[in-house]
């Protein structure tokens, strides 16, 4: 829960971030995930039932620095981004005098060496959260991956409203499967620095994370390399039930029996492998072993790219409805343009490993504000007309 963690003892590193990134997305994404009518402002970030940073370095202490690196000596920090991705005030220096990070004039982060430490890449034209979500469903912090001191997710912050439907595109190499596969707690954990929170659960660095396919679940690529190929697919439904539910088999069947009608197959497929399906028939499987315990957050990963162009619509379709159906959160990942724009409502670019717009999809289609964006959008418009004129 929000703020439990907030009387436990502070994880050691704790002084050392907060004197590095002062007031910067840390403590704006703790406001953002703050618990609304709460008796007491949070002194720390206690997402995940983990503690935050201390409120002054007296009270973890921790000496005060010497007066010249006193808040009054430091210089103005530039206008910033918050991790929903709206222009904030200047904000003053941290006690330990550092400034915010730099950002150019593009919105585009400016390059970072490998061996300095992670900096705080904004999010562009970032759409205010929604006023009704009670928090972020989906969020990171200053994130970032790297393989041997190689990044290939340059840091990056965004917070995503409950019940949104967000959609990640870029070519491929553009760090897109590496963010899912990030959010969903699969990459190591010494290849990642910064924050990632899913339901509020902290997904690195310690403390209960959130329960995969409960909390949230993910559709992997290619729907027939998901599945084990030697069990058949009732066995693989009833496998991802939660352990609190009833042990008797004629239950936990028709749970699985159910999932599979809600993506409109028939019972007889829980007797099938997953060979004497079709590609079709084995996408259906897949989206049912992720809503069969309707879990708050979705994240999709190219769920549509191995499937014909009119059996990909039938899918999309059927996937977007079950989400709003169900009032869940999804985490779209794709190189389809046509698939962002039919199905989501917010739209994030990635290129080169860094997030360079975050903006709402009807904002990204009529005013795009980068190159990239514009470069994306011509392609997928030039390729709608030859396909109207064939």
């Amino acid at each position: 829960m929000l703020g439990e963690g907030a009387g436990r003892s502070k994880p050691a590193g704790w002084s050392m971030l907060s004197s590095r990134l002062g007031t910067g997305p840390a403590e704006q994404l703790s406001a953002f995930l703050a618990p609304a009518g709460a008796a007491e402002p949070l002194a720390t970030l206690a997402v995940g039932d983990v503690a935050g940073p201390p409120a002054s370095l007296a009270s973890a202490g921790i000496p005060e620095p010497p007066a010249s690196l006193a808040a009054a000596d430091a210089p103005e920090s530039p206008k910033t981004l918050a991790v929903d991705g709206r222009l904030q005030p200047p904000v003053a220096p941290s006690a330990a005098g550092a400034p915010e990070p730099p950002y150019t004039m593009a919105g585009v982060p400016a390059p970072v060496p490998v061996s300095a430490a992670p900096a705080v890449v904004p999010s562009p034209t970032g759409p205010a959260p929604r006023a009704s979500a009670p928090g972020a469903a989906v969020a990171a912090d200053s994130l970032r991956v790297a393989y041997d001191g190689q990044a290939v997710l340059h840091p990056l912050s965004f917070a995503l409203a409950a019940g949104s439907i967000t959609a990640v595109v870029g070519e491929s190499g553009s760090g897109k499967t590496t963010l899912a596969r990030t959010l969903y707690g699969l990459q190591p954990e010494h290849t990642v620095q910064g924050d990632a929170y899913v339901c509020g659960r902290r997904m690195y660095g310690g403390g209960p994370g959130m329960k995969r396919w409960q909390d949230a679940a993910f559709i992997f690529q290619d729907a027939r390399l998901s599945l084990n190929p030697l069990l058949t697919i009732g066995r693989q439904l009833q496998e991802v039930l939660p352990k609190g539910f009833p042990s008797a088999k004629r239950a936990r069947r028709e749970a699985a029996a159910q999932a599979l009608r809600e993506v409109q197959l028939e019972e007889r497929v829980l007797d099938c492998y997953p060979h004497e399906l079709s590609g079709g028939m084995l996408s259906r499987v897949v989206i049912a072993l992720a809503l069969i315990n309707k879990p708050s957050v979705l994240i999709a990963d190219e769920p549509t790219g191995a499937l014909d162009p009119i059996v990909k619509q039938e899918i999309m379709e059927l996937l977007v409805s079950k989400v709003r159906q169900h009032g869940m959160t999804l985490l779209l990942i794709t190189h389809d343009i046509g698939a962002a724009l039919y199905a989501a409502e917010e739209v994030m670019i990635l290129k080169d490993g860094r997030l360079l717009e975050h903006t709402s999809k009807q904002r990204w289609r009529t005013a795009p504000q980068n190159g990239y964006s514009k470069e994306l959008l011509g392609s997928y418009r030039r390729r709608d007309r030859r396909r109207m004129d064939a």
